[in-house]
């Protein structure tokens, strides 16, 4: 029904929804581009939790940049 689907995890992008969703996708065959945001899997510094959002790229800044470019 969607051209194209985001999702958005407040933790690991690793296992998360993200991964479900792109196992369903392939288990279905669907071709949708599916866009994973989320805390990668890399060491992350401290900060607040905004500026965390934004260094992992999930921020709401983050977010409607990607929204817009697609």
């Amino acid at each position: 029904k969607y051209d194209q689907i985001i999702t958005i995890e407040d933790g690991s992008i690793n296992g998360g929804l993200g991964d479900a969703v792109l196992d369903f996708k392939e288990k279905y065959h669907f071709n949708n581009p599916v866009i994973k945001l989320g805390v990668p899997d890399q060491f992350i510094p401290h900060g607040s939790r905004k500026e965390l959002y934004e260094i992992c790229g999930y921020g709401s800044e983050s977010i409607c940049k990607i929204v817009k470019r697609l």
